[in-house]
C-alpha cells in the first residue's frame, strides 16, 4: 500500500509525462503552443494551448483547451477513457448549441497520444465555483439581475439537452409547434465547476452586462431510464437552480441542503405548501426579489411534479433578464436598488469576473 505522499508523487509524474506527450503531439501536428495546465479532475486533465492560424494571417491566434483522460488509479483509466469517448458522443449531438462548450476536434493519432483526447473551445473566465470564491473574498453579493441572467443561461443549456440538434451558435429555444418531443438527456454532473463563464456581447440583450455561461464535462451524461420518477427536464432544471442557489449563498460545492416546507406559488400561480430541498441561505436571503426566490425554490421541489416546466422557467427568466430595471427592486426592504443599475452591474461583473486575481 503506497503512502499518500508517494501516491501524490506518482500521480504528478504521470500527469507531467502525459502533458509532455500532448504538448509534443499538438505542437508538431497542429501549430499549438503549450501555455499551462488548466486543471485536474477525477477522470481527466485539461491543458491550455495557443493555436496559430498560419494559413489565414488576418485571423488572430486563439486559446484552446486540450482534455485527456487520466486517473491516478490504474484500474480506473479505462473508465476515464470511456468517459472522454462518452463526452465526445454527446458534444457531437449537442454541437451548435450556444450555451454548450464547443468541441473543436477529437481525431488524434493514438499511436502518438496514449490517452483519449478532446480539443475544446477555451472559456477563459473561470467557473461558477471560482466566481463564488471571488465573491466571498471580496464580500460582494450578485445583484438580482445578474442571477436572473445566469439562470436564463442555465435554462437555455437545459433546453439544449432537451431539443437537439442545433445550428452553429443557435440560441436554445423550445419548439413552438409542439411536434418535437423532448429528449431524456441528463447531464448527470451539473455543478459549479462544470459551468464556465464566457465573454460579454455588447449587441446581445441577454449578454450585454452579464457574460454568457457555458456547460462543460459531459463524461457522465446519459439518458433518464424509462419509468423514472422524474423526467430529464425536471432533473436538469433542479441542478441548474441549485447552482444559482450556490451563487446566492456564495458557497462552492458546500451547500447545506435540507428539506423545508415553504408557501410559494406554483407554475399556475396558486400558493401551495411545497417541500423543497435546498440551502437555508436561499430562503433566508434578505435581498432577493420574491419572484426569483420562489422560482429557485420551486425548481428544487422534492416532488418532481411540483417543479416548473422548462418553458415556464425560460419565459420568467427571459422576461426578467431583458426587461427589469432598478424600478423592479425598489420595494425590497433595506435593499439599495441602485445595485441593480446597469452601471452597478457592469462594475460588479468587472470585479468578480474579469479582475480574476483571487486564487482559485
Amino acid at each position: 500500500m503506497l503512502r499518500a505522499s508517494e501516491r501524490k508523487r506518482l500521480k504528478e509524474e504521470n500527469i507531467q509525462r502525459l502533458t509532455e506527450e500532448s504538448s509534443k503531439y499538438f505542437t508538431e501536428n497542429h501549430d499549438f503552443e503549450f501555455v499551462r495546465r488548466l486543471g485536474v479532475g477525477t477522470g481527466a486533465v485539461a491543458l491550455l494551448f495557443k493555436e496559430f492560424k498560419h494559413e489565414a494571417p488576418e485571423t488572430k491566434e486563439r486559446n484552446v483547451a486540450v482534455k485527456f483522460a487520466f486517473s491516478e488509479y490504474e484500474n480506473r483509466n479505462l473508465q476515464a477513457d470511456d468517459e472522454i469517448e462518452n463526452e465526445r458522443r454527446w458534444l457531437t449531438m449537442l454541437r451548435g448549441a450556444e450555451h454548450i462548450v464547443k468541441m473543436l476536434g477529437h481525431e488524434v493519432d493514438r499511436s502518438k497520444v496514449s490517452r483519449a483526447t478532446l480539443v475544446l473551445e477555451c472559456v477563459e473566465n473561470g467557473s461558477i465555483q471560482d466566481l463564488c470564491k471571488r465573491m466571498t473574498a471580496r464580500r460582494i453579493s450578485a445583484p438580482n439581475r445578474v442571477l436572473w441572467s445566469m439562470f436564463l443561461c442555465l435554462t437555455r443549456a437545459c433546453i439544449s439537452f432537451a431539443y437537439p440538434p442545433w445550428a452553429d451558435g443557435e440560441r436554445e429555444t423550445i419548439p413552438e409547434d409542439g411536434t418535437k418531443e423532448p429528449s431524456s438527456i441528463i447531464h448527470n454532473d451539473l455543478h459549479d465547476e462544470n459551468v464556465l463563464i464566457g465573454e460579454l456581447a455588447p449587441d446581445d440583450i441577454e449578454h450585454q452586462n452579464v457574460p454568457i455561461l457555458k456547460v462543460i464535462d459531459f463524461g457522465k451524461t446519459t439518458v433518464m431510464p424509462p419509468g423514472s420518477w422524474e423526467t430529464a427536464d425536471q432533473k436538469n432544471i433542479q441542478e441548474a437552480a441549485r447552482i444559482i442557489t450556490g451563487v446566492v449563498a456564495m458557497k462552492y460545492s458546500t451547500l447545506r441542503d435540507e428539506n423545508m416546507e415553504v408557501d410559494i406559488p406554483d407554475e399556475t400561480g396558486n400558493v401551495r405548501k411545497i417541500i423543497v430541498n435546498t440551502d437555508p441561505a436561499l430562503r433566508e436571503s434578505p435581498y432577493l426579489l420574491p419572484d426569483l426566490q420562489n422560482l429557485l425554490l420551486l425548481c428544487q421541489a422534492v416532488n418532481p411534479k411540483d417543479r416548473p416546466s422548462l418553458k415556464y422557467v425560460l419565459n420568467v427568466c427571459k422576461n426578467a433578464a431583458t426587461t427589469h430595471t432598478v424600478q423592479n427592486y425598489t420595494e425590497i426592504a433595506d435593499y439599495d436598488s441602485g445595485l441593480e443599475s446597469d452601471e452597478s452591474i457592469r462594475r460588479v461583473i468587472q470585479q468578480i469576473v474579469f479582475n480574476a486575481d483571487i486564487p482559485s
